[in-house]
């Protein structure tokens, strides 16, 4: 039987709460809170995924990348994870990141809408590139 943290959660729902009123700072310190509070290593994966939304919308990229790659670590096909670290990446302009990443979440999600047009767009970006370097 798995314990939750009964705190981590309260701190991961009322960042939800900020999160969906736009109260992005707010969010991430209280999904900072619920990542220091622990539990269940899959739950503390959870609030770094929610983390990073909430940092994509500050366009603290860096600070994105990271919090989908401590949720990769647990969840590795986390789909959410993936297409939040591959926004990241492309704000970044890590662009084959990026595009690996939309590749992986469209693997695992295949009737995922939201990635097509940014594999679309990624790839022409990963071709032109490509055939400069080359």
């Amino acid at each position: 039987m798995a314990i939750t943290n009964v705190e981590a959660e309260q701190f991961k729902n009322e960042g939800n709460q900020a999160f969906a009123a736009g109260k992005y700072e707010e969010a991430i310190a209280l999904y900072t809170k619920a990542v220091k509070a622990g539990g269940e290593e899959r739950d503390v994966a959870v609030y770094h995924k929610n983390r990073a939304a909430a940092y994509l919308k500050l366009e603290q990229y860096k600070e994105a990348v990271e919090d989908c790659d401590a949720t990769l670590r647990v969840i590795p096909e986390d789909p959410k994870a993936l297409f939040r670290r591959s926004q990241a990446f492309e704000a970044l302009e890590r662009y084959e990141e990026s595009y690996r990443d939309a590749r992986a979440v469209l693997n695992v999600d295949p009737s995922n809408k939201a990635v097509q047009p940014v594999l679309t767009r990624l790839f022409k970006i990963v071709q032109e590139r490509a055939q400069q370097n080359a």
